[in-house]
């Protein structure tokens, strides 16, 4: 189910990098009744929350919120509806209202992809940067994607809990031709971006022969291996990791390090 939201309620919000929904001043009466952060920003809070937990869970915290006796005819508190909103889900929201209701700003979204032509598998990374990074360096989110083919489309989820986090997805039995992210608008972000990623140009000379070829990043993390014949040189391959801004170690094994190599990125 998509929920409607104009786009001058996101608008508003991210016409200014800080801000928390938060009221630090309750002597204020220009901050407790503040247009973008305490309405514009907190009722979008909402539609995150119903986001994150779904709409069934969402609800019934809400219903058990609205039907407490003791905040009947009398005062609530934030932390009375996360109380029943965790009641409801089973899970720690601490994270998303410290991020997202005490923490100022909003987010960025960058995606990298790349469909393997091979096996169709896809290859993300989610690049987040932040509007007031003093506050909150990392939202952490279930990021909404849709991958665009043919006139069609398929939306997927990703949940994202660190910066530059990596994910594969296995075939999704299309050629992706186009990624949106959060089309939908169901997060406080502003120029969210989805790249496909270029490719490594991997050139083999001089070699023949059975062996594995093994990617690694300078801190020795394995990124990539593929089982070759080669039977002639030169040899032009081409592989994305997601890594064309990182220097790469080549191998190839029985264990020595390929000199006569040549990558373009």
């Amino acid at each position: 189910m998509v929920w409607m939201i104009k786009p001058t309620v996101l608008n508003k919000i991210i016409a200014e990098p800080g801000g928390s929904a938060w009221v630090d001043d309750t002597t204020s009466v220009d901050r407790i009744f503040d247009s973008r952060l305490s309405y514009s920003k907190g009722a979008f809070l909402l539609r995150m929350l119903r986001w994150t937990l779904g709409d069934s869970t969402f609800f019934k915290g809400v219903d058990a919120y609205l039907d407490d006796p003791q905040l009947a005819f009398s005062f609530a508190h934030t932390t009375d509806l996360q109380h029943y909103l965790e009641s409801a889900a089973r899970v720690d929201l601490i994270y998303f209202f410290n991020q997202w209701f005490y923490g100022q700003g909003f987010t960025t979204f960058s995606v990298q992809w790349y469909q393997q032509p091979s096996t169709g598998k896809l290859y993300l990374q989610v690049d987040e940067t932040t509007s007031v990074p003093t506050s909150v360096n990392f939202f952490k989110v279930k990021l909404p994607l849709q991958l665009l083919y043919n006139n069609n489309a398929k939306k997927i989820t990703l949940n994202c809990g660190y910066n530059h986090q990596q994910f594969v997805i296995q075939n999704p039995g299309f050629t992706i031709t186009k990624l949106a992210v959060d089309s939908d608008k169901y997060l406080i972000s502003a120029k969210d971006t989805a790249i496909e990623n270029n490719v490594a140009n991997i050139i083999l000379n001089g070699i023949e022969g059975n062996t594995t070829l093994r990617l690694f990043s300078m801190k020795g993390a394995l990124l990539f291996t593929q089982q070759l014949n080669i039977t002639a040189t030169p040899l032009s391959l081409q592989v994305s990791l997601l890594t064309s801004r990182l220097p790469l170690m080549f191998w190839l094994l029985p264990n020595r390090v390929v000199q006569n190599i040549a990558s373009q990125l």
